[in-house]
């Protein structure tokens, strides 16, 4: 067995939030960094810079669905990776304040997206305490709706879209979504006492 692939790309961000159940999670994306006169940008599909904030509020939009209107995006964190270790270099609060669903979440709720990259590397997006469901797997040609919406920006090649500046932990870009599935976090459950 030989462990654990290497990290490649040189930067992430926690996209952190709070639940209507009062629950802190944090998403984590990994991106290619790039510093321009002072500010950090992330690298684009094509090789130029993306503001990071936009994309912030881009994977907010996308992601708002599936969260109950309690949902709180409170901050995204932006790292650099420099011989091993993140250190943080920005914050930012999202934009987006509306969400997809009145009604509570699902409290003790995770939905992973799995992805294969470009180097055909299996990579996954874990969204906790969603009102998605559970449990539920749909195969990716089978997704529909915001499920669907989200996953095509993910795959997507164009600014805009989740796709133009998200890697993999190889430094890939997402080629194809593989399944979504939806599960009780047993974690949370404990914490609830569900």
């Amino acid at each position: 067995m030989t462990g654990p692939k290497p990290i490649l790309t040189d930067g992430r961000i926690d996209f952190n939030y709070v639940t209507d159940e009062v629950l802190a999670h944090k998403c984590q994306l990994d991106v290619k960094l790039q510093l321009v006169t002072g500010t950090w940008f992330l690298t684009g599909q094509d090789g130029t810079s993306y503001s990071w904030t936009t994309a912030v509020d881009e994977f907010a939009l996308k992601i708002a669905p599936f969260y109950p209107a309690a949902t709180l995006f409170n901050q995204a964190i932006l790292y650099h990776r420099v011989s091993g270790i993140y250190l943080p270099v920005d914050s930012y609060s999202p934009a987006t304040t509306t969400h997809g669903s009145s009604s509570a979440g699902q409290k003790a709720n995770q939905c992973t997206f799995t992805f294969r990259d470009a180097a055909f590397n299996l990579d996954r997006i874990q969204l906790m305490g969603t009102n998605n469901p559970a449990p539920f797997k749909v195969a990716g040609e089978g997704r529909g709706g915001s499920l669907g919406a989200f996953v095509t920006s993910v795959e997507g090649i164009a600014a805009g879209q989740i796709g133009w500046w998200y890697r993999s932990k190889d430094n890939q870009f997402i080629k194809s979504a593989i399944w979504i599935t939806s599960c009780l976090n047993k974690k949370s459950r404990r914490r609830l006492s569900l």
